[in-house]
């Protein structure tokens, strides 16, 4: 077993005879299998990045940054939808395909 791709689970279990035993659980957590990415925000008619849009990657969200930029670092390889919403602008969803070789997407909102 390599540590980097376990995660360790410490579960305590009570008996009358012992006290307390604690058991250490290994799980896969999927480091290994898990990508990064980053959606960039921006304004569909001015081409400026969008800062605090909430972006969802699957089950992941995140919330842009400066740049407008989310970044995540835990995503599963395959299919994923990804929607992306900012207050004044209507809301995107699209899907995507998340792989090893590119997993950079540029999402434009257009304002209300």
């Amino acid at each position: 077993m390599k540590t980097e791709d376990k995660v360790g689970l410490l579960v305590a279990v009570a008996t009358a005879a012992t006290g307390v035993i604690f058991v250490w659980q290994y799980q896969k957590y999927g480091m290994l299998n898990a990508l990064a990415v980053a959606v960039g925000v921006q304004d569909a008619t001015t081409k400026q990045p969008l800062q605090f849009a909430s972006v969802q990657v699957g089950t992941l969200v995140e919330i842009t940054d400066g740049t407008g930029e989310a970044v995540f670092t835990d995503v599963a390889k395959g299919s994923a939808n990804v929607t992306v919403t900012l207050a004044g602008y209507e809301p995107v969803s699209q899907p995507v395909d998340i792989s090893a070789s590119s997993n950079s997407f540029l999402v434009s909102l257009k304002p209300l």
